[in-house]
């Protein structure tokens, strides 16, 4: 929200929209209290929506500019991939699970940094030909991931453990 704050005071008319259920890395009492700090004109272009049917969610994350994912502890980075198969460009945590995952198909940012986040965001919403790079590089990023793959690398490592215990 920090982040968000910077950007729409130079770059007004931004909007954020916050998604899923308040987890213990997003309790609901902390984005209040930060939706409580933002002038009234940049909290009028806030939106919490909570958690979406997968539907709705596809859609909303289709017609965003920017996806970005803060996380601090993440086992993979989902969201962001999807957001890059939809070919929305993405700013995540540089959590090292998160940067493997986007491949350098989505540009990092430090989760304790607004700074950065600001900077990133604005790169990408006011620079169409960067935005339009990052959407391609997800793309294609994005493609590698399938769950096919998923499930031939899984049950090589049940065969590699079974081989190893017989």
């Amino acid at each position: 929200m920090q982040a968000f704050a910077l950007v729409s005071e130079r770059l007004p008319g931004v909007r954020l929209v916050i998604t899923g259920e308040p987890s213990a890395g997003m309790q609901s009492s902390r984005v209040e209290e930060a939706l409580r700090k933002l002038p009234g004109t940049q909290r009028a272009e806030v939106r919490t929506v909570g958690h979406l049917p997968g539907s709705e969610l596809r859609a909303l994350v289709q017609g965003a500019c920017v996806l970005t994912y803060p996380s601090k502890a993440e086992g993979f980075g989902l969201p962001p991939l999807e957001a890059m198969a939809a070919g929305v460009p993405v700013v995540a945590s540089n959590a090292p699970a998160v940067a493997e995952a986007t491949g350098g198909a989505a540009l990092l940012a430090d989760p304790n940094s607004p700074e950065q986040w600001a900077l990133a965001l604005e790169a990408i919403l006011s620079n169409p030909e960067k935005a339009s790079q990052l959407r391609a590089a997800g793309l294609q990023r994005s493609r590698l991931f399938t769950w096919e793959r998923c499930a031939k690398e899984a049950l090589e490592v049940y065969r590699r453990v079974a081989g190893a215990t017989l």
